[in-house]
């Protein structure tokens, strides 16, 4: 059975990060200090850790604050590998969707790396469609909730 936990701070927010750094290649580069970017977090976002047995198996961080487009954003989803191919991302996903309707979200947005295959079939596989380019190297795609 997994259960979620809200991370309400920088501390725990850089902990359950960096337990999960494998699954964010680039990140530490993208985001240049790791500290700043958990202080943004724990300012703006909705940061959670997926349990199962007592263990983090899963992170996520997304946005559910846009009033003007009632758009939530997926910054950071991430399954170990030890849990990947278990419908444990799925179960993340469903749980990010439902928080962000309950935040009054009507469309969920995330970029992702174009050369990232895997991660594009499991979007498409649970609803999102590429909506454009985000960058020369990244998609976003979107799905309504």
């Amino acid at each position: 059975m997994n259960t979620f936990q809200i991370l309400n701070n920088q501390e725990e927010i850089c902990y359950a990060l960096k337990e999960f750094l494998k699954c964010f290649p680039g990140l530490p580069e993208r985001v240049k200090s790791l500290e700043k970017y958990t202080v943004k977090l724990s300012e703006s976002a909705y940061v959670a850790v997926m349990k199962e047995d007592g263990k983090n198996v899963g992170f996520c961080c997304y946005y559910a604050n846009d009033k003007e487009t009632l758009t939530g954003y997926i910054s950071l989803i991430g399954i170990k590998n030890a849990y990947q191919r278990s419908g444990k991302g799925k179960k993340l996903l469903d749980y990010i969707s439902e928080k962000c309707r309950e935040s009054g979200m009507t469309k969920l947005k995330l970029e992702v790396d174009a050369d990232n295959e895997k991660a594009i079939a499991f979007y498409k596989k649970n609803g999102f469609q590429t909506i454009g380019k985000a960058r020369e190297e990244s998609y976003y795609m979107e799905i309504d909730l």
